[in-house]
């Protein structure tokens, strides 16, 4: 086991302070972060070596450095690109199979109340606001594909004191820094983020220390400043409490010369969400896609390279011609329609040998097959291709299920990095509230977009627990989709109705929208009575709207019905559940015809119930076809 005790009379040791940052007090701390960092990048310079080579690989570019003066320095002009990149094909088809979702975290409550549950309601709106607001659905994508990459893709969540939000943000691989000896059996204490940022952006964050922002020196690549760019380096560094509730914690943001933030960090973990491809088996990182793909990547290509060099030596037509035939060289062109004379009864042949031997091929598809099989897809799959006899949509399902267990806990991996960026979320707008600061996010409905305050949500860690909500089970395809929905509707688990909602396709939303309009309405007044919050001034009554005869009644009627049971049980106020009572009984008597007046000597009217309403017209009895 390698010996990490620090010997002062070795050459190859820094003999340089040697303090840690978070034990200076109130002394400058700037100096011992960047000590420590350049010491780790040095002295651990493997892990940025392979990150260099595997982006590399995957970008089929040689990348000679991860700083912004070095990244983009070669010239591609004088080198010769790898034929086949499996590398990167492998990695865009997983990334587009599994990173294609959009896992949704739920606060879900244990037994609450109506309170309670409508305040988790409001929470899980505010994470969804602060996810669009962020386009994080749009970045995850690329921190999946930093997992297949550098093996841990990342994000970081941090509080915006000065516009009051919480921002979250993809973080190249390249900038985390962390000790291997720390992470022995996984996550380090100590976590740094040394990266490069315009100085005018760094101004603008840091504006209270803008004079020492003005006065860091450019950063350079190697000796050399970074080309025109004014960037600056600037590391921040998070050190965890040694134990729930102590008082060691702590979090600096610094450039080489100065300390631009410093404070107390009293949370149990760091404010990044983490994509593994794989999980290791020691320290922090296991194997990327990518690198699990390097050997099969560089053999295919030197096979390929093999063939091609015997095909420029020996694939060509070969002309065998008889010395005394007398046939000129000249005859021989790529004209069509050529007539050769020559002497003798042998006349020219031609020859076209395979110079190719069948065992090459064979490896070459072999290296190939292996590959994708690595990486948990078929070759079909990577050329977006189905296999034949594949048509039925309950086939195809099956098909992609078989595929999808590949990529099981994959899935699961990618859900955390959801979960775990909903809990940053929530502990960055703790903190923020707790410097009065309310942060205010927007959610996008069905209809509209909701502003919800983070102070109007009021729930404690207890309270509830964040999972996972579950993603759609329909197939993605069009083809798919419209299958399995015909299956329900014709095995009558749905409605024609709810069946064209559950299409959810865009040159269907026209359509669905008039043939639904009837339940969206319904839905919406339900929506409006249990859970929206009174204007100023105004009490819940305030919120009735009464029915209408335009209305479907009856199916609205029913509606009420299931809303106020469940309502019931759930602890909903009695001042709202009245107003689906009252809605109901109102509906009721819309619905039942007035008496009509007696003609003289007309017989009474039978004893009977109220007419039948009329039923709502739904979709034609076939759906229409993809």
């Amino acid at each position: 086991m390698a010996d990490y005790t620090y010997d002062a009379s070795r050459k190859d040791v820094d003999t340089a302070d040697r303090s840690q940052w978070w034990q200076k007090g109130d002394a400058p701390k700037h100096e011992s972060a960047f000590s420590a960092v350049r010491w780790i990048e040095r002295h651990q310079a493997y892990k940025l070596e392979a990150l260099r080579a595997f982006i590399s690989l995957y970008g089929n570019r040689r990348v000679l450095g991860l700083d912004p003066g070095s990244y983009a320095g070669d010239d591609q002009k004088r080198r010769r690109r790898p034929r086949l990149n499996i590398c990167k094909s492998a990695t865009d088809t997983v990334t587009a199979k599994i990173a294609k979702e959009r896992p949704r975290p739920r606060p879900v409550t244990d037994g609450g109340d109506y309170s309670l549950q409508r305040a988790a309601k409001q929470l899980g709106k505010f994470i969804d606001g602060v996810f669009y607001a962020n386009k994080v659905y749009d970045q995850a994508p690329s921190v999946f594909r930093d997992g297949c990459i550098a093996a841990v893709g990342w994000m970081h969540g941090w509080g915006d004191r000065d516009a009051a939000e919480v921002k979250v943000e993809r973080v190249f691989p390249g900038e985390m820094v962390w000790d291997d000896a720390e992470a022995y059996n996984g996550m380090p204490r100590t976590l740094y983020r040394h990266r490069y940022l315009p100085r005018e952006v760094a101004a603008g964050r840091w504006h209270k220390k803008r004079l020492d922002v003005e006065r860091a020196p450019a950063a350079k690549s190697g000796m050399v400043a970074i080309h025109r760019a004014d960037m600056i380096e600037i590391v921040e560094s998070w050190h965890l409490p040694s134990a729930p509730g102590a008082d060691d914690g702590a979090y600096i943001a610094c450039t080489p010369n100065a300390t631009l933030e410093s404070r107390k960090w009293k949370r149990g973990g760091f404010p990044f969400a983490m994509f593994f491809w794989s999980d290791p088996v020691m320290g922090l990182a296991g194997d990327g896609l990518v690198e699990q793909l390097a050997g099969i990547h560089v053999s295919l290509n030197k096979h390929i390279e093999a063939v091609e060099s015997l095909l420029g030596l020996w694939g060509k037509v070969w002309v065998f011609v008889s010395g005394a035939a007398n046939v000129s060289k000249q005859h021989l062109t790529n004209e069509l329609d050529t007539i050769i004379t020559y002497d003798g009864d042998k006349p020219p042949t031609i020859s076209a040998p395979s110079v190719v031997p069948p065992d090459l091929r064979q490896q070459i598809a072999l290296l190939l097959e292996e590959g994708y099989a690595l990486a948990g897809i078929s070759q079909m799959s990577a050329r977006a291709q189905k296999p034949a006899g594949l048509n039925s949509g309950a086939a195809l399902r099956e098909h992609a299920d078989i595929e999808s267990d590949r990529f099981a806990t994959t899935h699961q991996a990618y859900e955390q990095l959801f979960l775990d960026i909903a809990e940053i979320v929530i502990d960055e707008a703790e903190e923020l509230y707790a410097g009065h600061i309310d942060v205010q996010a927007r959610a996008p409905g069905r209809k509209f977009v909701e502003s919800v305050k983070w102070g109007d949500v009021s729930l404690k860690r207890n309270q509830y627990e964040l999972t996972m909500y579950p993603t759609s089970m329909l197939p993605k395809t069009p083809a798919g989709r419209f299958a399995m929905v015909q299956e329900w509707i014709q095995a009558g688990f749905v409605s024609r109705e709810e069946g064209m909602r559950l299409m959810d396709m865009p040159d269907l939303d026209e359509a669905q929208s008039l043939w639904t309009a009837f339940m969206d309405d319904i839905d919406a007044l339900i929506e409006s009575f249990l859970h929206d919050a009174p204007l100023d001034g105004d009490e819940v009554d305030d919120l009735y709207d009464p029915p209408e005869a335009i209305q479907f009644l009856e199916w609205g009627v029913n509606r009420m019905k299931s809303a106020y049971l469940r309502g019931k049980h759930e602890g909903v106020p009695q001042e709202r559940l009245s107003l689906l009572l009252r809605w109901m009984q109102e509906a009721q008597a819309l619905a039942t015809p007035p008496p009509q007046p007696m003609q003289p000597g007309a017989p009474p009217a039978s004893p009977g119930g109220p007419a039948e309403m009329p039923q709502p017209p739904g979709p034609p009895a076939q759906m229409p076809p993809v």
